[in-house]
């Protein structure tokens, strides 16, 4: 057993960077890298199974540091079964339709092992949430992962944005400790994942990291339940604020994509990130924008928890930042427009592509 949770993240920080290397050659081995072409920004070959460090990182330590029994092995079974979805669709396609099945199975089943101290009737109510909701940050994670350093970057803040709401509502289940595992992960995977990136994370991290933070979330939220307090209240009601950035660009994208006739899982530089560097900011400059925003908005879920007002009070002020990010997105989406280039895919209208020189996102997706 590994004590500290300082130490786990750490740990898994040392796990995930050293594992890129090897990762990256596994890659390269099976073909399993991206080159450039008209939907995506990298201009160079560049493997995509760096998120497999990320996700050996992420369950090796928390399989040495904590023991939960069912709890624990039923969040390692979603790790690592919506980690292989993805490796399987990295390397052969898997399509959405089946991936969002198996996320919906797997957070069913999650929240029914986790709220077993449910009558039977509740637990079904709790599997329908957990279909609805895993799937949800899951996919956010993953359509947020389009340029070089985002999804770790947000990954990153809204774990430790988890794991300090914990803290301060001065809960004592595994939440804290998982949330620092995929920091610690989310991080060492950034050194390589930086602009201009080295490595891309691929579906096999991006699901698996989903459905890890979502599972995080969950525990925080069952933690509130068995141990009441108002600052336990405060943090459950707040911890939506940890992806709102993640959400508010799926909402942008999505809107935006199915008003063009197109599948919101396709690929495309049609993203906050790519219309944001679009508009003039470099990469860095535009990772560190979204970065901030998800800083906020992780940054008031703590002071939320540590106030701990009024439940409807608190549930004003979470609706009113989520109008905000929505107010944001939209005009991104109305005032940053991307342009020109049209690209056909089979299931979708021309959409345009942004002309941006291959120098300033080199690597971006």
């Amino acid at each position: 057993m590994i004590s500290g949770p300082l130490a786990v993240g750490a740990i898994a920080f040392a796990v995930s960077l050293l594992m890129v290397p090897l990762t990256n050659k596994l890659a390269f081995r099976f073909g399993a890298v991206v080159h450039p072409r008209a939907d995506r920004w990298s201009r160079q070959v560049v493997p995509i199974l760096g998120g497999l460090a990320v996700a050996i990182a992420v369950g090796a330590v928390a399989w040495m540091a904590i023991d939960e029994g069912t709890t624990l092995y039923a969040w390692l079974a979603g790790l690592v079964g919506l980690t292989a979805i993805g490796l399987m669709d990295d390397l052969w396609d898997v399509h959405p339709r089946y991936r969002l099945i198996a996320e919906a199975l797997l957070g069913a089943g999650f929240l029914v092992v986790v709220f077993d101290d449910f009558p039977f009737l509740p637990r079904l109510g709790i599997a329908l949430a957990g279909a609805i909701a895993i799937p949800m940050m899951t996919n956010a994670t993953n359509l947020v992962d389009n340029s070089d350093g985002l999804a770790s970057s947000l990954s990153a803040e809204t774990a430790l944005t988890i794991a300090l709401t914990a803290v301060v509502a001065g809960m004592r289940g595994n939440e804290v400790a998982l949330g620092l595992v995929v920091t610690g992960a989310c991080l060492g995977f950034l050194v390589h994942n930086r602009p201009p990136a080295r490595v891309f994370m691929g579906d096999a991290g991006s699901l698996g990291l989903g459905f890890a933070l979502a599972g995080a979330g969950v525990l925080l939220i069952h933690d509130a339940e068995i141990h009441p307090s108002a600052q336990a209240t405060a943090a459950a009601l707040a911890i939506p604020l940890a992806a709102f950035v993640q959400f508010g660009d799926v909402a942008m994208v999505s809107v935006t994509r199915m008003r063009r006739g197109c599948s919101p899982f396709r690929g495309g530089t049609d993203h906050t990130s790519h219309r944001l560097v679009r508009a003039g900011l470099h990469p860095w400059e535009m990772l560190g924008v979204v970065a901030l925003a998800s800083a906020v908005c992780g940054g008031l879920a703590v002071l939320l928890t540590w106030l701990a007002p009024a439940p409807l009070v608190e549930i004003a002020i979470v609706a009113a930042a989520g109008v905000v990010v929505l107010g944001f997105e939209t005009v991104v989406a109305l005032r940053v427009p991307f342009e020109t280039a049209a690209v056909l895919s089979d299931d979708c209208a021309p959409v345009a592509i942004p002309a941006v020189a291959a120098e300033s996102a080199s690597g971006s997706r």
